[in-house]
């Protein structure tokens, strides 16, 4: 390039965002009774782990977005948020038994 050339410059406020949509269901997860004899009140329930992982902007199935112990029927609420074209995912596992897996796609969300 030469001294005094003409030098173009082209400005941005970066990658156009799109939009987002936001998926909120209530999920209930069944404690699945490991006593011989329901009869038994005194006995304590065994513990369950549960663990619930999400795929969409802000998370990946990699690690679980939340891992707790129940010992009853338990109600969570599970939130994905979605850009324009995307798919997301939720998986809820009781131990190792998969309780649910449900994929959302964006257009499927109500605005």
């Amino acid at each position: 390039m030469q001294v005094g050339a003409k030098v173009g410059v082209v400005r941005s406020k970066g990658q156009e965002k799109k939009p987002v949509r936001v998926y909120v269901r209530p999920v209930d997860i069944p404690y699945e009774s490991t006593t011989v004899d329901d009869e038994d009140e005194s006995s304590e329930p065994e513990p369950q782990t549960v663990k619930i992982y999400i795929q969409d902007n802000k998370h990946s199935m990699t690690d679980p977005v939340a891992e707790f112990k129940i010992t009853e029927d338990t109600r969570r609420e599970i939130t994905i948020e979605l850009e324009e074209g995307q798919r997301g995912r939720y998986i809820i596992y009781r131990g190792d038994t998969v309780i649910e897996d449900i994929t959302v796609d964006y257009d499927d969300i109500e605005e």
